[in-house]
């Protein structure tokens, strides 16, 4: 398993294992201390926190940008890494306002449902039968 970690303007991600030290980092965050790290489209898959969502798989974060500015590379190709959000249904809202740099999810992943964004053409489902 492999944890976010902060360094400058980037994000990077480095490895949680037993007896790992942490560091909390200045976001009030605990990250993997003196631990080696790796760029991010070595991931598979990444769940990524967000604040709000819509079906189309935007995300609100907390503005900052590092998920965006580290998986931009998801903007010329497809996965990997998948992209996934886990959120509380509460959070979805109807449409967050997107930017050419916001980079989209794969899937959101709530208690009662699995969202997969589709393409503007397409309904979005949610994994409950209802499209």
């Amino acid at each position: 398993m492999f944890l976010p970690v902060i360094t400058d303007a980037t994000l990077e991600f480095a490895a949680l294992t037993e007896g790992s030290d942490l560091r909390t980092n200045s976001f009030g965050i605990d990250e993997p201390a003196d631990a080696a790290t790796v760029v991010p489209d070595q991931l598979d898959l990444v769940v990524m926190p967000l604040v709000g969502f819509d079906r189309r798989g935007h995300r609100l974060g907390h503005g900052h940008g590092y998920y965006d500015r580290a998986f931009s590379f998801r903007l010329d190709r497809g996965a990997p890494p998948l992209l996934i959000g886990y959120a509380w249904d509460e959070q979805e809202v109807d449409a967050v306002a997107d930017h050419e740099a916001d980079v989209p999810l794969d899937a959101i992943v709530t208690p009662t449902r699995v969202i997969r964004p589709t393409r503007p053409s397409e309904p979005p489902t949610d994994g409950s039968g209802a499209g």
